[in-house]
């Protein structure tokens, strides 16, 4: 296959799961039972299955999901935790507000930038930040994450962003931001155009996306997943940026993700690529390398019959049970600090999840953190006085 953004044709399978499910959300039982009625068996997975390309180290799904599915589940079925309300410690939306004062503001100070839309801005977190910094803002987001952020006085369009919507009234605007959306984006190109089409010409674009090198380099899987189409390396990234018509003014690595800065631009600058074929080739190596340390560490549980719970009822749990072969039949509970998902399930298991305080009273045996956010958790164990062994599954 060819490299969608660097057009190489240098490129290998990296992953190939076979059959994968679309929810991978909790759900309410009701909701569970119209997901059943609604879809077929067959419609409710997909192939998951990625090629990479050696050059810029690009990662792009093989086979494009349904869309209708997937926004369906966005639209009526996403369920995550608001920082706004306090439902957890949002480390990675408080590790992107301190860049933006530390690098970003200097910049929209410097050149009367204040006027701000956030694409796919859930309950506004961000937006309420940058409002008490003084800047002038506006979210897009069609999920329930809306519906909180206007309860807190925000402005938020409750809305799949449509650039038309914006252009038709003449709005545009001088930063645009969208962290954690163009990876579902089946045409980045598109979703960048559409971004700049609302932007003004001295405006600033910052993105945030998962840094797929770091997965790679690490060998883990929780980041493949059918709402991840198309995955960037720092360098994948800079070039979808400069044939896009626009000039990187920084590419920040944070951890497992990336922040790129932008702005547009007429120049056509040179692209300087570097090979990525070393830890491609070494991934399946390191994939196989965690998954003996996985089972390693639970086979002793597991054979000795003893309660083990997963802490995170997010995408990543899911991947625990199908990307690590963990055998779900042994999960006594999933535990999760958000009272919405408690009472819930996926939609293929009937495992229940507990809050904490109820987890803290059954004192599981092992307890297997699946979170983007293990070290806030294996704090909160440690502030319980949990006795449980704990296992963190993607470090």
């Amino acid at each position: 296959m060819i490299c969608s953004i660097c057009k190489s044709n240098n490129t290998d399978l990296l992953l190939d799961y076979g059959q994968y499910p679309y929810f991978t959300v909790p759900l309410k039982k009701n909701d569970k039972k119209k997901i059943l009625a609604q879809y077929s068996k067959d419609q409710l997975v997909s192939k998951l299955k990625y090629t990479a390309c050696k050059d810029c180290g690009h990662v792009y799904i093989n086979q494009i999901p349904d869309q209708n599915i997937i926004d369906d589940l966005y639209s009526n079925y996403y369920s995550y935790p608001s920082p706004l309300k306090g439902e957890f410690d949002p480390i990675r939306d408080n590790r992107f507000i301190q860049i933006f004062q530390d690098q970003i503001h200097p910049i929209c100070k410097k050149d009367n930038l204040d006027n701000v839309l956030e694409v796919g801005c859930y309950d506004g977190y961000i937006l309420n930040q940058l409002q008490k910094d003084g800047y002038n803002v506006t979210g897009c987001d069609p999920s329930v994450g809306a519906d909180i952020g206007l309860a807190f006085g925000l402005n938020i369009q409750k809305e799949f962003f449509d650039p038309i919507n914006y252009s038709k009234n003449g709005s545009l605007f001088d930063i645009v931001i969208s962290r954690h959306f163009i990876e579902h984006t089946i045409n980045p190109y598109e979703f960048i155009n559409s971004l700049k089409s609302v932007l003004f010409d001295n405006g600033l674009l910052i993105l945030e996306t998962p840094n797929i090198q770091y997965f790679i380099k690490k060998g883990l899987l929780e980041v493949f997943s059918l709402q991840h189409i198309t995955l960037f390396t720092a360098t994948s990234l800079k070039i979808l940026m400069i044939k896009a018509g626009l000039d990187v003014i920084l590419i920040q690595k944070t951890f497992d993700n990336l922040i790129v800065i932008a702005k547009k631009s007429n120049k056509h600058d040179s692209i300087n690529l570097e090979s990525f074929a070393y830890i491609i080739s070494q991934f399946t190596g390191r994939v196989i390398d965690n998954n003996k340390r996985i089972n390693n560490q639970i086979n002793n549980y597991l054979n000795s019959g003893n309660d083990i719970a997963i802490w995170g009822a997010g995408g990543f749990g899911i991947a625990a049970l199908t990307l690590y072969s963990i055998p779900s039949s042994k999960i006594k509970y999933f535990i999760d600090s958000d009272p919405k998902k408690w009472g819930m399930e996926y939609l293929n298991y009937k495992i229940p999840i507990i809050s904490p305080e109820k987890a803290k009273q059954l004192q599981p045996d092992l307890i297997i953190i699946t979170s983007m956010y293990s070290q806030s958790i294996k704090r909160q164990i440690k502030g319980m006085n949990f006795q449980s062994s704990v296992l963190t599954m993607f470090q």
